[in-house]
């Protein structure tokens, strides 16, 4: 005869998709789910520093689903070796960035990298990202909206993270709905002129490091909304890389 069972779950930071414990009834065990991207921040959770077992789920190269089961002595430890893996960075980490939403812990972290790092808002030659955030500047979408929508391009499409920069309200109305080559072709026209009314900014190697630092591959200046998938994996790379140094620097 089967009996039912009570599972009991609490929402650690309160949301879904954080992190999660598991208890059953008349188990004496606990399970967690921790995300990734909350793994450094669970050091609070004094019972995962102790022996027991873990599971890794991920996708391999052709996109199956897979998991990877092990033990420590101590899961927290462990796990945190787990992240710091190279397969992490280049490929689970680039998976994640691949979504729309705006609140996503891995943009939020992003940003983040960007503010300890001192780094200037997109097509800004002075003001700090920083500054932006914290007076909500404009959120910019590199391709824009309407450039993309008249494509055929869907809102889960156009509205990626990897698409988005923080910049001044006043250029993002310069820039409007234009292609990215075209406006890149008039900031850069602005700039040989020596009248840099859109950006600000006043030569070209200052341009390159505005676009390094907001992780914009330099392809932007020439493709267009056809290369636009091209374009976000390029630029999901990028921002994993940053995030990575990030996480290396704490």
């Amino acid at each position: 005869m089967k009996f039912g069972k009570t599972i009991k779950l609490f929402l650690m930071d309160g949301d879904p998709n954080g992190r999660m414990s598991c208890e059953l009834s008349n188990w004496s065990g606990k399970a967690y789910k921790i995300p990734r991207i909350k793994i450094m921040g669970s050091y609070d959770r004094k019972e995962l520093e102790t022996t027991g077992v873990y599971l890794l789920f991920g996708k391999d190269e052709n996109e199956n689903e897979q998991v990877y089961i092990g033990e420590a002595e101590s899961i927290l430890k462990r796990l945190n070796q787990q992240i710091t893996q190279k397969e992490f960075w280049n490929e689970a980490l680039v998976q994640n960035l691949d979504t729309s939403v705006i609140s996503s812990p891995y943009f939020i972290v992003f940003i983040a990298a960007q503010v300890k790092a001192n780094y200037k808002g997109f097509l800004t030659r002075d003001i700090l990202l920083s500054d932006l955030v914290n007076i909500k500047g404009d959120v910019h979408h590199l391709f824009s909206r309407d450039y993309l929508k008249k494509a055929g391009y869907q809102r889960g499409k156009y509205n990626q993270i990897a698409n988005y920069v923080y910049m001044q309200s006043e250029t993002n109305i310069q820039v409007g709905n234009k292609a990215p080559a075209e406006y890149f072709g008039i900031i850069e026209q602005q700039i040989l002129n020596q009248t840099p009314r859109d950006s600000g900014i006043t030569t070209m190697s200052k341009l390159d490091a505005n676009m390094k630092m907001n992780c914009i591959p330099p392809s932007i200046k020439t493709i267009t909304h056809a290369d636009f998938e091209t374009f976000l994996a390029e630029r999901r790379t990028l921002m994993a890389n940053k995030i990575r140094d990030y996480y290396n620097s704490l």
